[in-house]
């Protein structure tokens, strides 16, 4: 399995992670509680929060990298690619959009 890929996993369960322990005690004031609250408050709403990192795992396991000839890393969904769609290499477009989103740097290495 690739970094990028582990990395993705981890970031996105983390925050799925913080979504579910999340139980909305410190709403309107930040004063009392923890970085992590006063973080996870900036940027999510919990319920669409939940949906959206759950999707975004489902992505990741369709989306997977996998090796083929001579060790060319290519998209476990999008190899080999339809026409006018890319190349099917992996990182495809939709894990480097997940990246981009989640803020996790992409490089093409596995």
């Amino acid at each position: 399995m690739s970094d990028l890929h582990e990395r993705l996993l981890a970031e996105v369960q983390r925050r799925l992670d913080a979504a579910n322990a999340y139980d909305g005690s410190c709403a309107g004031n930040h004063r009392h509680c923890g970085d992590e609250c006063e973080e996870y408050q900036a940027i999510h709403d919990t319920i669409d929060a939940i949906r959206r990192y759950e999707a975004d795992l489902r992505r990741l396991e369709r989306h997977h990298p996998r090796l083929v000839a001579l060790c060319v890393p290519v998209c476990g969904r999008c190899h080999p690619a339809e026409p006018g769609t890319g190349n099917g290499l992996w990182p495809c477009d939709e894990v480097r959009d997940l990246a981009a989103s989640l803020g996790v740097e992409v490089t093409d290495v596995v």
